[in-house]
């Protein structure tokens, strides 16, 4: 079985926040990743809302009706890619992600997602280059940091795994799967007290995974 991230969720949080004008009460991964206003429509909004409320299936088939048609074309291609990939069809998410990147290179969410993506079917090289690309255009995002520090776990760069996710929790101390791959990187230098201790903090925020031990993580992670 393949982790599924949260960053496709924090991505939606932004495009639906984005559409409503969110405001400073919004949660703290909204405000994490808040960035200027771009022109999105309300049709959008439904699609992302169709996802966040797992209605996946629906949310391709009004990605399908809309795309072409409407001036947001590369809002839809990210919505439809997190549908997508919800549904397991990781190759047609980062598809629909490049879609996205080829109208607008500097477009943020579509590098978090696909770069959650790559990671998602094991190719961690992929996902690497997409969040140090995402850096350089938004280096105060958490996702980039969570998604390249998974990345570099998988690439057995376990140092460079953890600094990356030391700074995603201190940018979102909530952020459960960052404590979750980081306690996977300090089993593997040895760090078994900080392990258990980061595997505790992603349970106790809700990040469970399906395994019961770290050990079980890494067999995740290996797959």
């Amino acid at each position: 079985m393949l982790l599924r991230s949260f960053a496709p969720f924090i991505t939606l949080v932004a495009l639906v926040c984005t559409i409503s004008g969110a405001s400073g009460q919004q949660s703290i991964a909204a405000r994490s990743i808040a960035r200027p206003c771009r022109p999105t429509t309300s049709t959008v909004h439904d699609a992302a809302q169709l996802v966040i409320q797992g209605r996946y299936n629906e949310a391709v088939d009004l990605c399908d009706k809309l795309v072409g048609t409407s001036q947001d074309s590369y809002n839809l291609y990210v919505v439809r890619s997190n549908a997508y990939s919800y549904l397991g069809r990781n190759d047609k998410a980062v598809d629909e992600c490049t879609k996205a990147i080829a109208i607008n290179q500097n477009y943020v969410e579509a590098y978090v997602s696909r770069s959650d993506c790559y990671n998602l079917l094991g190719q961690p090289a992929k996902a690497l280059a997409d969040c140090n690309k995402g850096l350089q255009l938004d280096p105060t995002h958490a996702s980039f940091y969570c998604n390249r520090g998974e990345a570099e776990l998988k690439l057995s760069n376990y140092s460079a795994a953890i600094s990356d996710l030391n700074k995603a929790i201190d940018l979102i101390p909530s952020l459960g799967e960052g404590y979750y791959f980081r306690g996977l990187a300090n089993e593997k230098i040895g760090s078994r007290n900080a392990a258990a201790n980061d595997k505790a903090k992603s349970e106790q925020l809700g990040f469970h995974p399906g395994w019961s031990s770290i050990s079980d993580g890494l067999h995740v992670i290996r797959q």
